[in-house]
């Protein structure tokens, strides 16, 4: 078995996988999308280094690594920024959000140990709106320079605890309730400079995979890949409600939160429609809010519809939470 022969499978079987899992993620809400969505860059990766083994040979089959890596860049958008300019001494609205992991009972060690410093980063970075998702139950009284707040407490619902708080007043506020689990979404209206701006908090559905624990066998192997598909069932209908919001609202928005979604999943490409990824637009990096043992993924996000200039876009390695903040700063046009 020579090289070129191996190297000729390798291309056939890389560059058909990525084919394959870009239509995956579009055409189908299961395990695969689910998969694919997690292994696009490693795929992406893997066939650009096919590329150039096989310019450098002059075999023909490198046609297939382009068309799959020409799709690729058609569907969705590079996963390093190299953004290296901002423009944050712009007068601006600032956005921070948050997974917050906030499960610890006040004065616990763990209490201490994380939220604790948790506080502390979000007071030095100072946003004029604070979009956090799994709060403290005990939180807000540690937020007292901002006057404004909608606490996504309801007596009688079990849903993990949302807040959106503001140093501008909140006009309106509301829910809008994911069925059937502790995930939910909410929005405030706040008046910014005279100006009605919608601000959305979204917590989609998520897998609870323990990744150790649950592919040990091949039942529990079969469980997995059925509670996969049964939490990307829940997203899409998720999903649908948000857009169906977004849709009607005729407003300025920004829509932030753990989407629990990765950039090249359809729960992404359809809440971004119509509006900017400030990591796109202004970051660096891989942006990684999330790691899956050691593996990177962006899972949080700031989209601000296109009324907006987005001035700037920072990702942070605290290791506090499970997730990591995202913080960016707003014009509007």
């Amino acid at each position: 078995m020579n090289l070129k022969f191996v190297m000729n499978k390798l291309t056939l079987f890389f560059s058909f996988s990525l084919l394959f899992g870009c239509g995956c993620i579009f055409l189908v809400d299961n395990y695969l999308s689910f998969g694919f969505s997690i292994l696009l860059p490693v795929l992406v990766v893997i066939n650009f280094i096919l590329l150039i083994f096989q310019l450098i040979k002059k075999n023909k089959n490198v046609i297939y690594h382009f068309l799959s890596l020409i799709l690729f860049v058609c569907l969705f958008p590079f996963f390093f920024q190299f953004s290296f300019g901002s423009n944050e001494n712009q007068k601006s609205l600032s956005v921070l959000t948050y997974n917050v992991n906030g499960v610890y009972k006040e004065n616990s060690f763990l209490y201490k140990k994380n939220d604790k410093k948790i506080m502390e980063f979000i007071k030095a970075k100072d946003a004029d709106v604070l979009v956090f998702q799994e709060f403290w139950n005990f939180g807000l009284k540690h937020f007292e320079e901002y006057p404004y707040h909608f606490l996504g407490y309801r007596e009688g619902y079990t849903k993990s605890l949302q807040v959106i708080l503001s140093k501008y007043p909140i006009q309106n506020q509301e829910f809008i309730d994911f069925p059937n689990t502790d995930n939910n979404a909410m929005y405030v209206d706040i008046l910014y400079k005279g100006e009605m701006i919608r601000i959305y908090n979204l917590h989609f559905e998520s897998f609870g995979v323990n990744v150790n624990s649950e592919l040990v066998s091949f039942q529990k192997m079969k469980f997995l890949l059925s509670k996969i598909n049964n939490v990307q069932k829940k997203r899409k209908k998720q999903r649908e409600l948000i857009t169906k919001d977004l849709s009607v609202f005729e407003g300025k928005s920004v829509v932030c939160g753990d989407f629990n979604s990765t950039q090249f999943s359809s729960t992404y490409k359809k809440i971004l429609k119509g509006r900017k990824d400030t990591f796109i637009e202004k970051g660096f990096g891989l942006g990684t809010t999330y790691s899956l043992l050691g593996y990177p993924l962006r899972l949080d996000y700031v989209l601000p519809d296109n009324e907006f200039e987005v001035l700037s876009h920072e990702n942070f390695k605290l290791d506090f939470s499970d997730h990591e903040p995202v913080l960016t700063r707003l014009k509007l046009k």
